[in-house]
């Protein structure tokens, strides 16, 4: 049983006794940081911290807490002022610039022929810009060509708002989903749900490739920053805005001021041209289908446009 599982049956247990909200609480964080995998050793810090996120998820819509201020009780000092160094080091290094090149990044799209979830999931995060967890735990919703909608989005202020969790991928969005759905499909063939494991994944995936190196460390994380330059400098995404305006509707992060550390550290080097190729041909499309396209995506168009004009049109 995954430990979120085991977290979930001992949240439960709680649920009918005669407990105030904070002793449950201070009583799912202890479960959860004394808990051992089966061969005796500790879970990572990631894997903890994933746990009590995920929960807070699982646990808000059925009221689990009688005060909505209890969930912060969740966000355990213990627990995060062991990985609170690290996290210091991570946003440290966001302010270090790295140099992609434009065909390590053409190596990185290639990477979608295939079966291994890792691969899929590399080309995942830099294509949509999510976060790890936000592939491995989530859904998706088609919302036009080129923007998908997703159930969560971590680090928000209220996780049951996703109003507002729209995703701008730099592929069509039917193509996102169908990569998306294959993804999921193998890795719950496979009972694989621990994000420090494919987080691990992804870095081999990176240093195979070479596009992280001893002197040049890429993450998982480093493709949410290396999308956003992407979209910024390659895409010329919204150019009339602010760069943190921007940075904050791409990341779908909650405030502006948290997009600053995502601009300008990664520096994409050679040819600046976009090599993130859409495989849809629109000309053979009837311009009835070509029309719809753009009304689904608020995209306004001429009854005397031609065919090329309209396709000119379609933003992926």
């Amino acid at each position: 049983m995954a430990l979120l599982d085991e977290v979930k049956v001992f949240a439960e247990t709680l649920r009918p006794k005669k407990l105030s909200d904070k002793i449950k609480a201070n009583r799912i964080k202890q479960f959860v940081l004394d808990k051992k995998m089966p061969d005796g050793k500790p879970y990572s810090n990631a894997t903890k911290t994933s746990t009590i996120s995920n929960l807070k998820k699982y646990l808000i819509p059925t009221n689990y807490f009688t005060d909505k201020k209890t969930y912060d009780e969740l966000n355990v000092p213990d627990l995060y002022n062991e990985v609170f160094k690290q996290r210091q080091i991570d946003r440290e290094e966001k302010t270090i610039v790295k140099d992609i090149s434009i065909e390590q990044i053409k190596t990185l799209i290639n990477l979608v022929d295939t079966d291994d979830h890792y691969q899929l999931l590399t080309w995942l995060l830099l294509t949509s810009g999510l976060r790890l967890n936000e592939v491995i735990n989530n859904k998706v919703q088609y919302i036009c060509i080129d923007k998908i909608k997703v159930d969560f989005i971590s680090k928000k202020p209220d996780e049951n708002d996703n109003k507002d969790n729209i995703v701008y991928p730099l592929v069509p969005a039917t193509k996102w989903i169908e990569i998306f759905n294959k993804f999921q499909s193998i890795i719950k063939q496979k009972g694989l749900d621990n994000p420090h494991t494919f987080s691990k994944g992804v870095k081999r995936i990176l240093q195979r490739n070479k596009i992280s190196t001893k002197d040049k460390s890429i993450s998982a994380h480093s493709l949410r920053k290396l999308y956003l330059t992407y979209q910024l400098h390659i895409k010329k995404f919204e150019p009339e805005k602010l760069p943190s305006v921007k940075t904050k509707k791409l990341l779908n992060h909650s405030n502006e001021t948290t997009s600053v550390f995502y601009t300008n550290v990664i520096n994409i080097t050679g040819e600046l041209k976009d090599v993130i190729k859409n495989d849809k041909d629109y000309t053979k499309m009837k311009i009835t289908d070509i029309k719809k396209i753009l009304k689904d995506c608020n995209i306004s168009y001429t009854s005397k446009m031609k065919k090329n004009e309209l396709i000119d049109l379609i933003p992926v």
